[in-house]
């Protein structure tokens, strides 16, 4: 949980390309599976959301 805000905190209002958030992640957050549980919390909470025609992710 404690990485929920360091997460939505790299997502920009114009929103962010799902492997270019997943790369910026990586630099400070300690594994994968950390990235990949915050953003699943994000979006079962509705913080996030996935335009999955571009493959973009935008704060809700």
């Amino acid at each position: 949980m404690a990485d929920l805000v360091p997460v939505l905190s790299l997502i920009p209002e114009e929103g962010i390309g799902v492997v270019d958030l997943y790369l910026r992640c990586l630099s400070g957050i300690k594994s994968p599976e950390a990235v990949i549980d915050a953003l699943t919390v994000l979006f079962a909470i509705g913080a996030v959301k996935l335009d999955e025609t571009k493959e973009v992710i935008h704060r809700a």
